[in-house]
């Protein structure tokens, strides 16, 4: 704990020796809240608590939330840095969601590289602890990056390519560390031996994007191969039309998506029977944000191995008073499909009901105050509906 309070003052003095330079950016949020949380299931004690805690990053489209996993979660303290000389820069995210005493980990670097930029900012090669990927998902639902451990990214991004605006396309691809068990890599079992060149090819990333007047397109793939563990390659996509909004201002479809498990050749290292299996989210969003309110439609698929899961989420907000309050409610409802479901008996997995009022004390910091009821069903000994009544007094203060 010393070292890390050391390292953030040291990392304040740097700050503030260069912080009238030209080329620094310095970013970041601090999110917590007061939640109170009421479950009440058939056939059990009902169950009520308050704690610390922020909702608002919370997926709710993986599994039904655990008390102890909201209450870990306390807030977060996260901090952006970047600084470019001329065609050198330095980026990092130093973050923290983890707020008991004695807890390990409790700070961790996001991402932290250095970069280049060369022959006419037509190349990029990054190295360090990757993120800030060029070819994520976005959000919001889906937040995933496949270039996230110790590796070298290499962009290119040419310049002079006719009917193509100079950056507008990037592609490249990272070496990057083993991303399963590091044990694993010096293990005699394995049929190689010693690791080649080759094995530790076989874990780059492929990275793809592209920005038109009309569409923008982001895909990335992760190779694995057997040498940590069973194969377990992903992928990801983000694509959004930009017709719409010439016609209709503030209206926009776009989606986004990221699969998890594929194995495409079938491969199975030694001593493992099966791969892990397929799990996949898909979302459209149909957004229209004038100037007095904002609508969305959300639309998910998911694929938890034999599952399939459809989701549907609209929402509308009003800002009111010149943007000031902000005030509206969604709605979501959660049904699986297919011939693989849980249970023949329950119509659903969960809905829930959220109205929220929010205070805006600046662009992207507020104070608001969100209210939800869900209806879901527990599936343990039985099929069992759950009730669950939560308040949820959010800050978040980002600069």
């Amino acid at each position: 704990m010393k070292k890390i309070i050391a390292m953030l003052m040291m990392t304040i003095c740097i700050t503030g020796t260069v912080i009238a330079l030209d080329g620094l950016q310095i970013s970041g949020e601090m999110r917590t809240g007061l939640f109170w949380y009421d479950l009440q299931r058939d056939g059990q004690a009902r169950d009520s608590r308050a704690f610390i805690h922020n909702s608002q990053d919370v997926n709710w489209h993986l599994a039904p939330e655990s008390l102890a996993g909201l209450a870990a979660n306390k807030g977060r303290f996260r901090l952006n840095f970047l600084y470019e000389r001329e065609n050198i820069g330095v980026r990092f995210r130093f973050e923290s969601n983890q707020w008991q005493s004695g807890v390990e980990n409790m700070f961790f670097w996001g991402y932290a590289f250095a970069y280049g930029n060369f022959f006419n900012d037509s190349l990029r090669i990054s190295a360090g602890r990757m993120g800030a990927s060029p070819w994520g998902t976005g959000g919001p639902e889906l937040w995933r990056e496949l270039d996230t451990t110790l590796g070298v990214r290499f962009e290119f991004m040419p310049q002079n390519i006719p009917f193509i605006r100079p950056g507008s396309l990037n592609f490249g691809f990272v070496l990057n560390n083993f991303d399963g068990a590091a044990e694993n890599i010096v293990d005699p079992q394995w049929p190689s031996g010693d690791l080649t060149l080759t094995d530790v090819l076989t874990e780059t990333v492929l990275g793809f994007s592209f920005t038109h007047d009309v569409f923008h397109i982001r895909f990335a793939y992760r190779l694995d191969g057997m040498h940590d563990g069973p194969v377990f390659q992903r992928m990801l996509f983000r694509v959004e039309e930009r017709i719409l909004q010439r016609f209709v201002p503030g209206f926009q479809i776009f989606a986004n998506g990221y699969f998890e498990g594929l194995n495409p050749r079938g491969r199975t290292p030694p001593d493992f029977e099966a791969d892990a299996s397929i799990t996949a989210w898909n979302w459209v969003y149909i957004h229209y944000e004038p100037e007095l309110f904002d609508a969305q439609l959300r639309l998910g698929y998911v694929i938890m191995g034999e599952q399939r899961r459809f989701a549907v989420r609209p929402g509308f907000f009003v800002n009111l008073f010149d943007g000031l309050l902000r005030a509206g409610a969604a709605f979501e409802y959660l049904m699986e499909i297919g011939d693989t479901r849980v249970s023949a008996v329950s119509p659903y997995l969960w809905w829930f009901f959220e109205p929220e009022i929010r205070f805006n004390l600046h662009t992207n910091s507020h104070i608001s105050l969100v209210y939800r009821y869900k209806s879901d069903f527990f599936f343990g000994g039985g099929t069992q509906e759950t009730r669950t009544h939560s308040i949820n007094l959010r800050f978040v203060l980002t600069f």
